[in-house]
Protein backbone atom coordinates (compact mmCIF):
# COMPACT_ATOMS: atom_id res chain seq x y z
CA UNK A 1 0.00 0.00 0.00
CA UNK A 2 1.48 3.43 -0.89
CA UNK A 3 0.51 6.64 0.93
CA UNK A 4 0.37 10.33 -0.45
CA UNK A 5 -0.37 13.70 1.06
CA UNK A 6 -0.85 16.92 -0.46
CA UNK A 7 -0.22 20.25 1.67
CA UNK A 8 -2.71 23.19 -0.04
CA UNK A 9 -3.18 26.57 1.35
CA UNK A 10 -6.28 28.01 0.28
CA UNK A 11 -6.87 31.56 -0.55
CA UNK A 12 -9.09 32.74 2.70
CA UNK A 13 -12.19 34.22 0.45
CA UNK A 14 -12.77 30.91 -1.70
CA UNK A 15 -12.86 28.58 1.35
CA UNK A 16 -16.40 27.59 0.60
CA UNK A 17 -15.93 26.85 -2.76
CA UNK A 18 -12.76 25.09 -1.85
CA UNK A 19 -14.53 22.52 0.17
CA UNK A 20 -17.70 22.51 -2.13
CA UNK A 21 -15.56 21.19 -5.17
CA UNK A 22 -13.21 18.81 -2.97
CA UNK A 23 -16.21 17.15 -2.09
CA UNK A 24 -17.19 16.42 -5.45
CA UNK A 25 -13.79 15.05 -6.25
CA UNK A 26 -13.59 13.07 -2.77
CA UNK A 27 -16.69 11.08 -3.79
CA UNK A 28 -15.73 10.57 -7.11
CA UNK A 29 -12.79 9.30 -6.59
CA UNK A 30 -14.20 7.15 -3.69
CA UNK A 31 -16.85 5.59 -6.06
CA UNK A 32 -14.63 5.16 -9.35
CA UNK A 33 -11.30 4.20 -7.95
CA UNK A 34 -10.96 0.50 -7.22
CA UNK A 35 -7.16 1.23 -6.58
CA UNK A 36 -8.22 4.28 -3.75
CA UNK A 37 -8.67 3.46 -0.59
CA UNK A 38 -8.58 6.48 1.05
CA UNK A 39 -9.20 10.02 -0.12
CA UNK A 40 -9.93 12.37 2.84
CA UNK A 41 -9.27 15.96 3.56
CA UNK A 42 -8.50 17.62 6.92
CA UNK A 43 -8.37 21.21 7.92
CA UNK A 44 -5.27 22.22 10.26
CA UNK A 45 -6.01 23.36 13.64
CA UNK A 46 -3.30 26.00 13.60
CA UNK A 47 -4.40 27.85 10.23
CA UNK A 48 -7.98 27.48 8.93
CA UNK A 49 -6.56 28.38 5.41
CA UNK A 50 -4.59 25.51 5.30
CA UNK A 51 -5.78 21.35 4.49
CA UNK A 52 -4.21 18.05 4.09
CA UNK A 53 -5.66 14.83 2.35
CA UNK A 54 -4.01 11.59 3.36
CA UNK A 55 -4.41 8.94 0.37
CA UNK A 56 -4.25 5.83 0.00
CA UNK A 57 -3.35 3.30 -2.53
CA UNK A 58 -3.00 -0.17 -3.74
CA UNK A 59 0.39 0.43 -5.60
CA UNK A 60 2.26 3.47 -7.83
CA UNK A 61 -0.09 2.01 -10.58
CA UNK A 62 -3.36 2.72 -8.87
CA UNK A 63 -1.47 6.54 -8.41
CA UNK A 64 -0.86 7.05 -11.60
CA UNK A 65 -4.03 5.71 -12.71
CA UNK A 66 -5.93 8.30 -10.24
CA UNK A 67 -3.92 11.17 -12.03
CA UNK A 68 -5.41 10.20 -15.93
CA UNK A 69 -8.60 10.14 -13.98
CA UNK A 70 -11.60 12.76 -16.08
CA UNK A 71 -12.53 13.56 -12.39
CA UNK A 72 -8.84 14.90 -11.89
CA UNK A 73 -8.15 16.36 -14.89
CA UNK A 74 -11.75 18.60 -14.68
CA UNK A 75 -11.81 19.46 -10.60
CA UNK A 76 -8.03 19.67 -10.21
CA UNK A 77 -7.59 22.80 -12.20
CA UNK A 78 -10.63 24.39 -10.57
CA UNK A 79 -9.17 23.15 -7.13
CA UNK A 80 -5.69 24.68 -7.67
CA UNK A 81 -7.36 28.13 -8.89
CA UNK A 82 -8.45 28.93 -5.21
CA UNK A 83 -5.06 28.13 -3.96
CA UNK A 84 -2.42 30.35 -2.75
CA UNK A 85 0.48 29.00 -3.94
CA UNK A 86 1.33 25.31 -5.12
CA UNK A 87 0.28 22.44 -3.42
CA UNK A 88 3.00 20.05 -1.57
CA UNK A 89 2.59 16.54 -2.82
CA UNK A 90 4.31 13.77 -0.77
CA UNK A 91 4.53 10.30 -1.75
CA UNK A 92 5.02 7.67 1.24
CA UNK A 93 6.07 4.26 0.84
CA UNK A 94 4.83 0.93 2.24
CA UNK A 95 2.48 1.26 5.11
CA UNK A 96 4.24 -0.49 8.60
CA UNK A 97 1.89 -2.49 10.79
CA UNK A 98 2.42 -3.23 14.21
CA UNK A 99 0.98 -6.10 15.79
CA UNK A 100 -2.06 -5.65 18.66
CA UNK A 101 0.43 -5.38 21.86
CA UNK A 102 3.87 -5.41 20.40
CA UNK A 103 6.10 -4.83 17.13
Amino acid sequence: MIGATVTMRVNPGKIGEFERLYRQLAEQVRSREEGNFQYELFRSADDPNTYKTMEQYRDHAAIEAHLRTEHIKRLGPALSALLVEEPVIEIVGDKVVFKQGGR
